[in-house]
């Protein structure tokens, strides 16, 4: 085959095909916020991290339809291989059940890594959204779907936990609260970035 039509080839074969193997909720540039939280623990290991983006209203892109008025808060877990225990649930610290307005999982969303683990359920107690993997568990080496809930409120960093066998673990995600002022927005979207890349330089 001549050189250059196969040069030509290659530079134009990986320009067409999409993109799936590099997507990831962390990396989203649609996104108002986008980035990842690690988290890690020894006897026994535990290892992963959460990607997440929040979705102006309007602006998600998955498989799944929502309000015009509602933020798309995704996250989603990764089960590093070198743990030695399975992700349980994760716990979103949400204080509120009105400051949500519809809770589910996307497993076919455009900026997530493809086929993860689907929870078994979902639910709100005591201030908290927890999505339930129950006997399905997100072993090491493997991820969840995305997992989302919609909301009026813009974000404002926050907490989740993640559950394995034996504990929780606590790291810091952007979450939805009643405060959704135009300033507010904006200063979050200025300052999250710098917080999450310096928390993880201090874990370094």
């Amino acid at each position: 085959m001549n050189a250059r039509l196969l040069t030509l080839i290659l530079l134009i074969v990986p320009a067409a095909l999409p993109s799936i193997a590099n997507a990831s909720l962390a990396d989203d540039s649609t996104a108002i916020i986008s980035d990842s939280s690690s988290f890690s623990r020894y006897s026994p290991n535990f290892f992963g991290h959460i990607d997440f983006a929040v979705y102006a209203p309007g602006d998600y892109q998955g498989s799944l339809t929502f309000p015009s008025d509602q933020y798309v808060y995704c996250y989603q877990l990764f089960n590093d291989s070198s743990s030695t225990t399975d992700v349980v649930s994760l716990i979103v610290s949400l204080n509120s059940e009105t400051t949500y307005s519809d809770a589910d999982w996307d497993t076919s969303s455009l900026s997530a890594v493809p086929a993860g683990q689907v929870p078994k359920d979902w639910t709100f107690n005591y201030g908290t959204l927890t999505y339930y993997f129950g006997h399905f568990k997100i072993s090491p080496g493997f991820h969840s779907v995305t997992l989302l809930y919609t909301s009026i409120y813009a974000p404002v960093i926050g907490t989740a936990s993640i559950r394995d066998n034996q504990d929780y673990f606590t790291t810091d995600i952007p979450i939805a609260i009643p405060a959704p002022e135009p300033a507010t927005i904006s200063l979050f979207c200025l300052a999250a970035p710098i917080f999450f890349r310096m928390r993880k330089l201090s874990r370094q």
